[in-house]
């Protein structure tokens, strides 16, 4: 299943930058809007590669050896990183050899 919990916060931040935006702008919508794109475009492009590690983490480091993880993709950002610490705290961690992966 998909971690989709960053994106969540990040649709908070983008509400929050346009409502400051348009604040500032006040009729001026255009303006208002460009600043916004200016402002918000870089944080969209950024690959963000890291919340199902953070999740996995924050699940070994609450659960201890009670957590588990899975990871199928076998791509980079796939929570490998969130696995070895469920493992680390003696957890059950599951995943695919690199050779079973398809790219």
């Amino acid at each position: 299943m998909p971690f989709y919990g960053q994106g969540a916060n990040a649709s908070f931040e983008d509400c929050e930058a346009l409502v400051d935006c348009l604040d500032r702008h006040g009729d001026a919508v255009p303006g208002a809007l460009a600043e916004y794109e200016r402002l918000r475009k870089p944080n969209a492009e950024r690959p963000n590669r890291r919340p199902l590690d953070l999740f996995l983490s924050a699940l070994a480091r609450d659960c201890g050896e009670y957590a588990g993880g899975l990871v199928l993709s076998g791509r980079q950002g796939d929570g490998a990183l969130g696995l070895k610490t469920i493992k680390e705290a003696g957890g059950l961690t599951l995943s695919l050899r690199p050779d079973e992966v398809a790219a």
